[in-house]
């Protein structure tokens, strides 16, 4: 998300680190960043965050199915989707729901 707002970020001190720490400057100061604003609510207790997770609740079932709706339309639809999951060997769109409830009776309970 840096990167969209600051495009050189990608570039910042690229060779800071030596190539046997696997990581980067950008990457290293990126998650100190994360580190550092979420550290300030693990000190929030649970019920004082219970409206945050009634929100969440009212509004994810709305916010995936418009972006379920809108991957479909940016994919051509339903019938393009099955279509190139079939043509690749894929189990085709009614494999794929069949596969994703399993997991959710699976994970849900």
């Amino acid at each position: 998300m840096i990167q969209a707002i600051w495009p050189s970020f990608t570039t910042w001190h690229a060779s800071a680190l030596p190539a046997s720490a696997d990581i980067t400057a950008p990457a290293l100061l990126g998650f100190a960043i994360f580190w550092l604003l979420s550290l300030p609510f693990l000190y929030i207790r649970p019920p004082k965050l219970r409206w945050l997770f009634v929100a969440k609740i009212a509004t994810m079932p709305f916010l995936w199915t418009a972006l379920f709706a809108w991957a479909l339309t940016a994919a051509g639809g339903v019938r393009a989707v099955d279509a190139d999951a079939e043509s690749a060997g894929g189990r085709g769109v009614g494999g794929v729901f069949v596969l994703l409830c399993g997991y959710g009776v699976d994970f849900g309970g």
